[in-house]
């Protein structure tokens, strides 16, 4: 009973040092909110990596297989998507570096040969194959190139799927470039062979 005696004494000093401590919390949040910290799933070779910039790559790749199959992904696919993106970062960044180093690069013409010359990709190749007889119609790229930015003709979800397949390409004429400079590298005499 003495100790509540005590506290109904000095209760205007516990409202007061009540005050202040709530306060104090309610202010440190809201200080802290206005000073938004960036969210970063992993650095690589120094370069933060974003986990909005990582999520919404796994979002994509999730949509595009989705709306492809006509399915759900369960729970492994997105696992193994999202180890994939993941690989993906490492690579882009490891090898773009190499890249840039070496001045390796693809150009808009040689693009364009991918896509509409005489040999083209084989992802443009399977992309663009007529149905009914299964061989490669040089036609329909040409016709779904012209057609690109008319909604009318190609919606966007089209749109966007080819430009991801435009960037697969670049990305694979790039590695093949690399991995020919280093096959060529390396030079062993008969002698040793």
């Amino acid at each position: 009973m003495a100790v509540i005696g005590r506290i109904r004494q000095r209760s205007a000093l516990l409202v007061v040092v009540i005050g202040v401590a709530l306060a104090a919390f309610i202010l440190g949040d809201f200080f802290k909110k206005g000073q938004r910290r960036e969210m970063n799933i992993g650095v690589i070779a120094g370069e933060k990596v974003s986990v909005i910039d990582f999520n919404n790559k796994v979002e994509g790749i999730v949509e595009m297989r989705e709306r492809s199959s006509g399915e759900r992904l369960n729970a492994d696919d997105l696992f193994s998507i999202k180890q994939s993106t993941w690989n993906e970062f490492v690579q882009d960044i490891l090898k773009g570096e190499q890249y840039d180093e070496l001045g390796l690069s693809v150009s808009v013409d040689e693009l364009n040969d991918l896509i509409l010359g005489d040999e083209p990709h084989p992802y443009i190749k399977q992309n663009f194959s007529n149905p009914q007889t299964g061989q490669f119609d040089a036609q329909q790229v040409s016709l779904f190139l012209d057609n690109l930015n008319n909604r009318e003709v190609v919606s966007p979800e089209m749109r966007e799927n080819y430009l991801y397949l435009e960037h697969l390409i670049k990305k694979d004429r790039l590695q093949n470039k690399y991995f020919n400079l280093l096959s060529q590298g390396y030079y062993i005499p008969s002698a040793f062979s």
